[in-house]
């Protein structure tokens, strides 16, 4: 409730304006035009799919005139996710049979720093951050066609999950399971990935798989 306060009362950092540019651009000029004339857009098409529909609706009349603006709806995804990732962390906690106290996860809910991403700063990774939660609960929960879907929609909002393909992959084939997560892991990808793997790969593979990164800079 507090961090819907936040959004609903507060433009947000500069990454909202960002974000809200990024969004005029994919409307107006599709998402290749967007990956190639703008480096600083790293996002999958999931991504956005998603920036483009909320800039749609933030221009509805309705929504207008009722005061919803683009910030909110960008930061109001991100709020359902923080609650979901309480659960399933709570989840994790029950399936790996540890104890922990309840003081504990009512702090991690109420981080000022989640508060403050949330909330105010305006950005998609608490999205990713849950997906990606969810992906390690399927896999404590021996669900590998789960556990590769939400692990493959993680790498949809960002590349960064990435990182933690090895790691899945060699969990699931200490069990013989690897086929079960690899196949929904892949078919994930090139759904969602088609659009640019089979018309503009290379301003794709610059922008994503390359973090947008040149050198000399961080990414």
């Amino acid at each position: 409730a507090v961090k819907a306060a936040i959004a609903w009362n507060t433009i947000g950092t500069n990454d909202v304006v960002t974000f809200y540019q990024f969004g005029r651009s994919l409307q107006d000029h599709g998402l290749e035009w967007t990956y190639v004339h703008d480096i600083s857009f790293n996002h999958p098409p999931l991504t956005a799919y998603f920036l483009i529909g909320i800039y749609k609706l933030a221009h509805l009349p309705f929504l207008r005139e009722n005061t919803i603006s683009f910030p909110f709806l960008l930061r109001f995804p991100g709020i359902v996710a923080d609650l979901v990732t309480v659960w399933a962390v709570f989840q994790i906690a029950k399936s790996a049979e540890s104890k922990i106290p309840a003081w504990a996860l009512i702090l991690f809910a109420l981080s000022p720093v989640s508060l403050m991403i949330t909330g105010f700063h305006g950005n998609t990774d608490p999205i990713m951050v849950m997906v990606l939660t969810v992906a390690t609960l399927a896999a404590i929960r021996d669900k590998p066609i789960l556990c590769g879907l939400f692990f493959a929609l993680s790498c949809q909002i960002k590349i960064i999950p990435l990182l933690f393909l090895p790691i899945f992959f060699f969990y699931w084939r200490e069990r013989r399971l690897a086929l079960k997560f690899i196949v929904p892991t892949a078919l994930t990808f090139l759904i969602l990935w088609a659009q640019p793997l089979f018309n503009f790969p290379i301003a794709f593979a610059k922008n994503v798989l390359s973090y947008g990164s040149f050198w000399g800079l961080w990414g």
